[in-house]
């Protein structure tokens, strides 16, 4: 048993156990059972996770696993700082999400919670990738659990699964185009060429799910918040893990900045702009992946500096402001509202200040241009006027849909919100902790909160500051504003989300495919009409001479 506590392939076992116990037996279980064993399994994963951090001689361990009966599939796998932060990131999440109530289990159907354990422990097992053998088997796994989590309601799991098969595809591709020396090699230390970066880039944003690749996304009408949390958040966290392994120039590249802030403003559109709660609330976690994004490519950081922070603001932000909605809609409480908005605004003392330190060197700098930096400021605005518009869930909200809805629990509420709170705490105030994980002592971000205000620069504080006032004023005013106008705020939202774009492209696509078919069958010879076509074109060549 100590196996589980001493070796981080614990908290994987324990992950995974506890998924196909629920698989195997849930059925017989009555339905105090059902509700606890994801909370415990995710709870003792999460206590075992913790632990590795009191391990004699730190978290620098490697283990390699060789393929028997001689072949020559090897599976390394590393355990440094930077996979246990993410590592840390992905079980918060996984321990929110499966406590949340809401859930629905249709009797006679597979728990969904058991998906979420399932995807966790996927979602570790990329953290542990020590080799590009490893990190494709744990990135294929990923994206089939995000498909299971994700449900069938409205094509989500097509969506997800389609979305996984594509990025694994472009992942795969990363090694090939670095050279084949690259697939016997450690990823530590492993340079790219620009062509492997853009495929690893272009593999890690679709499931982080930054605008536009977020369609996949769209939650279904009846998605529980625990769920919904867990199928963006939980691949966002192996995704910002990946990026930060790797050193990138091509993502600090000027080309980037552009199409991110861009990607930036159209996302706040959409939050801001849609009157369905759940989806608004789902653009603006989406609008948070962007923005992480974005600052990752503005950090100017050496790995794994520049995504920690980005990490640790999407993932405990994200898991706070799902906790603060079910707190407001069963209790009352608001409190955690403004600290939620607080971490993914990214107000001082928070990890999230970090980002807007990043994004304030749009202003004036790298040759992006004061346009580009009001662009950025547009985006905050319409994101602080989405957050004090408050549009939180109503009480009757709760567990709607056909099945058994997991029951609201106060203690499970409360273990979720402190969590995060201690968490966000630990890290907002007491950012030289990170120091060893990042690996970067000497940047001033990580020795402390001074330190964080003082490198956050002219550009960062007006950042931070300047959309505040306006996106006050744009929530005061909302009714007075647009009362008239929704119907012209309701068009806004349907172009904003995309969801025009990807529908007519996959009717090409279909259209595509179908005359294509026709013209195979043509050519082919299907009823004899392609054989005299062909014998009309032969005779015309011949003839013609």
């Amino acid at each position: 048993m100590s196996f589980l506590w001493n070796s981080p392939f614990g908290p994987l076992l324990l992950l995974a156990g506890g998924a196909f116990l629920l698989l195997g037996l849930g059925h017989r279980l009555n339905a105090r059972l059902r509700y606890w064993l994801p909370a415990v399994t995710a709870g003792a994963a999460l206590v075992a996770w913790m632990l590795l951090r009191l391990r004699p001689g730190g978290l620098a361990m490697t283990w390699s696993w060789k393929a028997p009966l001689g072949l020559a599939t090897t599976l390394t796998f590393q355990m440094d700082g930077w996979a246990w932060l993410a590592g840390l990131c992905v079980v918060v999440v996984a321990f929110v999400a499966v406590n949340l109530p809401g859930w629905r289990h249709r009797p006679g159907f597979t728990n969904p919670r058991a998906w979420v354990l399932l995807l966790a422990a996927c979602a570790l097992w990329v953290t542990l990738g020590g080799n590009w053998p490893s990190l494709l088997t744990a990135w294929v796994l990923l994206g089939a659990a995000a498909g299971l989590v994700a449900g069938p309601e409205d094509n989500g799991a097509f969506a997800a699964w389609a979305v996984g098969i594509i990025s694994t595809l472009l992942l795969i591709l990363v090694p090939l185009f670095n050279g084949g020396a690259s697939l016997t090699t450690a990823l530590e230390g492993q340079r790219l060429n620009a062509q492997a970066q853009l495929l690893l880039i272009l593999a890690a944003v679709l499931p982080l799910a930054a605008y536009p690749f977020h369609v996949w996304l769209a939650p279904a009408s009846g998605r529980s918040p625990g769920r919904q949390l867990a199928v963006h958040i939980l691949p966002a966290a192996a995704a910002l893990y990946l990026l930060g392994r790797f050193s990138l120039p091509l993502l600090a590249s000027q080309a980037w900045a552009p199409l991110l802030i861009v990607a930036l403003l159209g996302s706040a559109l959409a939050t801001w702009s849609d009157r369905d709660d759940r989806r608004a609330w789902s653009f603006a976690l989406v609008n948070r992946s962007t923005w992480a994004l974005l600052a990752l490519s503005l950090a100017q950081l050496a790995p794994p500096a520049g995504a920690v922070f980005p990490l640790l603001a999407l993932t405990l932000g994200s898991a706070l402001w799902t906790v603060a909605r079910i707190a407001h809609q069963e209790q009352g409480w608001r409190w955690p509202f403004w600290v939620a908005l607080a971490v993914l605004y990214g107000l001082p003392l928070t990890p999230g200040f970090a980002l807007n330190a990043a994004a304030g060197q749009v202003l004036g700098g790298r040759g992006f241009g004061t346009a580009a930096w009001l662009l950025v400021l547009l985006a905050q605005v319409l994101l602080v006027a989405y957050f004090l518009l408050q549009r939180l869930p109503d009480a009757a909200e709760a567990g709607r849909g056909p099945g058994t809805t997991t029951p609201f629990v106060p203690a499970a509420l409360m273990a979720a919100l402190g969590l995060c709170l201690v968490m966000l705490a630990r890290y907002g105030l007491l950012p030289i902790g990170l120091t060893q994980v990042a690996n970067r002592p000497e940047a001033a971000m990580f020795t402390g909160v001074v330190g964080q205000v003082r490198s956050a620069g002219v550009g960062g504080w007006l950042t931070l500051l300047i959309p505040l006032l306006p996106g006050f004023l744009l929530a005061r005013h909302d009714e007075r504003l647009f009362g008239a106008l929704r119907g012209w705020q309701d068009n806004t939202a349907a172009i904003a989300r995309l969801e025009w774009l990807y529908g007519g492209a996959g009717r090409l696509l279909r259209f595509a495919s179908v005359y294509t078919g026709y013209l195979a069958d043509l050519i082919d010879g299907a009823g004899q009409f392609g054989w005299v076509l062909l014998a009309i074109l032969v005779a015309w060549y011949l003839l013609r001479g």
